[in-house]
């Protein structure tokens, strides 16, 4: 999927307008760890390794990303952590996603 980016970075020498992330594999996790932990709170270097290895770009122009293009990415990294048996068409089973809005994220 292509992010488009609200503000441009730059990466491997040029600017970018956009970052176009792979799918997520466990291998990805097995590299850079789980985004989650244990109470559902995010983990948001994990999150920034995750978006530097599927988009191919260093974790420093990760780092040059606004939070609302950085939201962007995480947002795309989380949907690979929903419900596998609703695939893209949202199923009428509530959601246990972290995101979800069923749960907490945390402390408030």
């Amino acid at each position: 999927m292509i992010i488009e980016l609200r503000t441009p970075i730059q990466a491997h020498g040029e600017e970018r307008r956009a970052i176009e992330l792979r799918d997520l594999t466990p291998g990805d996790i097995n590299a850079c760890g789980y985004p989650f932990k244990g109470d559902g709170t995010i983990e948001a270097a994990i999150v920034s390794a995750l978006i530097a290895r599927l988009g191919n770009i260093p974790p420093s122009s990760v780092n040059q990303l606004t939070m609302r293009d950085w939201n962007a990415c995480m947002l795309r990294v989380f949907s690979f952590f929903g419900d596998p048996e609703a695939g893209d068409d949202s199923s009428s089973a509530p959601s246990t996603s972290p995101l979800s809005g069923n749960g907490t994220l945390g402390p408030h």
